[in-house]
């Protein structure tokens, strides 16, 4: 009997060991098939798609020109889309400069600038950058001052403002010329004053016959005869937006005794007519040291038809 229970024991040992190792391999299996799942031999790199910023475009801009009535504030306006940011120039005559910082608006979509005389003619534009980084620029806008005259003079202001060929209006050299001669006054007769004293004081009168240079090379070798001298006072006015006209006078007898035929220019402020005469040093504004006569024609352009008679006697 003890014989036989050993035998069962033996056997039944013998079971319960083949059992255990049996699940042992079978949970080994298992392991080693989740450690697969789980570290895969070829990780893979996730794509993200990120989105372009989106570039500034202008979609207005005031042009070509602002009018803007003497000692206001003229607007200049720009709209963009996708702007961060704006920078106003203005243009000096050779190159591109920022509006400066201590106006308030030269950052921004609308500029807001004094218009004076000075200041006629001036160009303006803006540099938009976008939130991109990168920058638009937009057109040219130019300033046109106005109230400096009467508009309503004749009816044909216009035709005392316009450019020829001997006085060159838009020139860039005769506008800068001209912005410094009138510096900072603030009215028409002090803005015409000043410029008469900036003229004369920085030529000097040479003899010879008719025109030659006209108004930008008789300021170029800052001389010339009195036709030259008178085209350069007429552009540098007209410029600044003072009507002016050329005056001719026959038999005016100067103090070295010459007697012939002169030019001069005449301005108009304030529903008058001014002498300008850039011949000599001791001529004042609207005063004629140098010679005097007794009747004189006055031309819209030079050579180009007479506009009115007078008989006038200076005596300065």
């Amino acid at each position: 009997m003890k014989t036989i229970n050993l035998k069962r024991s033996a056997i039944a040992l013998l079971l319960c060991l083949c059992s255990v190792f049996g699940m042992v391999a079978v949970l080994g299996t298992s392991a080693q098939a989740v450690d697969t799942i789980v570290s895969p031999s070829s990780p893979v790199t996730p794509t993200v798609n990120i989105p372009a910023l989106p570039v500034a475009k202008i979609q207005y801009v005031m042009t070509p020109s602002v009018q803007a009535t003497a000692n206001s504030k003229a607007t200049f306006t720009v709209k963009a889309t996708n702007a961060k940011s704006y920078q106003w120039q203005y243009y000096t005559g050779s190159a591109w400069k920022n509006v400066s910082s201590s106006n308030a608006t030269a950052k921004k979509a609308t500029l807001k600038v004094d218009a004076t005389v000075k200041t006629n003619g001036t160009k303006y534009r803006c540099i938009v950058t976008g939130t991109d980084g990168k920058t638009v620029t937009s057109s040219t806008i130019a300033m046109i001052v106005t109230g400096w005259y009467n508009p309503d003079y004749y009816g044909k202001s216009s035709n005392y403002l316009k450019a020829t060929k001997y006085c060159q209006v838009n020139n860039t050299t005769i506008k800068k010329v001209a912005q410094t001669g009138v510096g900072k006054a603030k009215t028409p007769l002090d803005a015409a004053k000043n410029l008469f004293k900036y003229l004369n004081k920085n030529t000097s009168y040479k003899y010879y016959y008719d025109t030659k240079y006209g108004a930008v090379g008789t300021w170029n070798n800052r001389k010339g005869n009195c036709a030259d001298l008178a085209h350069l006072a007429v552009a540098c006015a007209r410029s600044v937006g003072i009507p002016a006209r050329y005056v001719h006078a026959s038999g005016c007898k100067f103090r070295d005794g010459d007697i012939c035929g002169h030019y001069w220019a005449q301005w108009y402020i304030g529903g008058k007519w001014y002498n300008v005469d850039l011949t000599s040093d001791s001529n004042t504004f609207n005063c004629k040291a140098n010679n005097h006569y007794g009747g004189y024609n006055t031309f819209v352009n030079h050579k180009n038809g007479h506009v009115n008679k007078r008989m006038v006697e200076l005596a300065c």
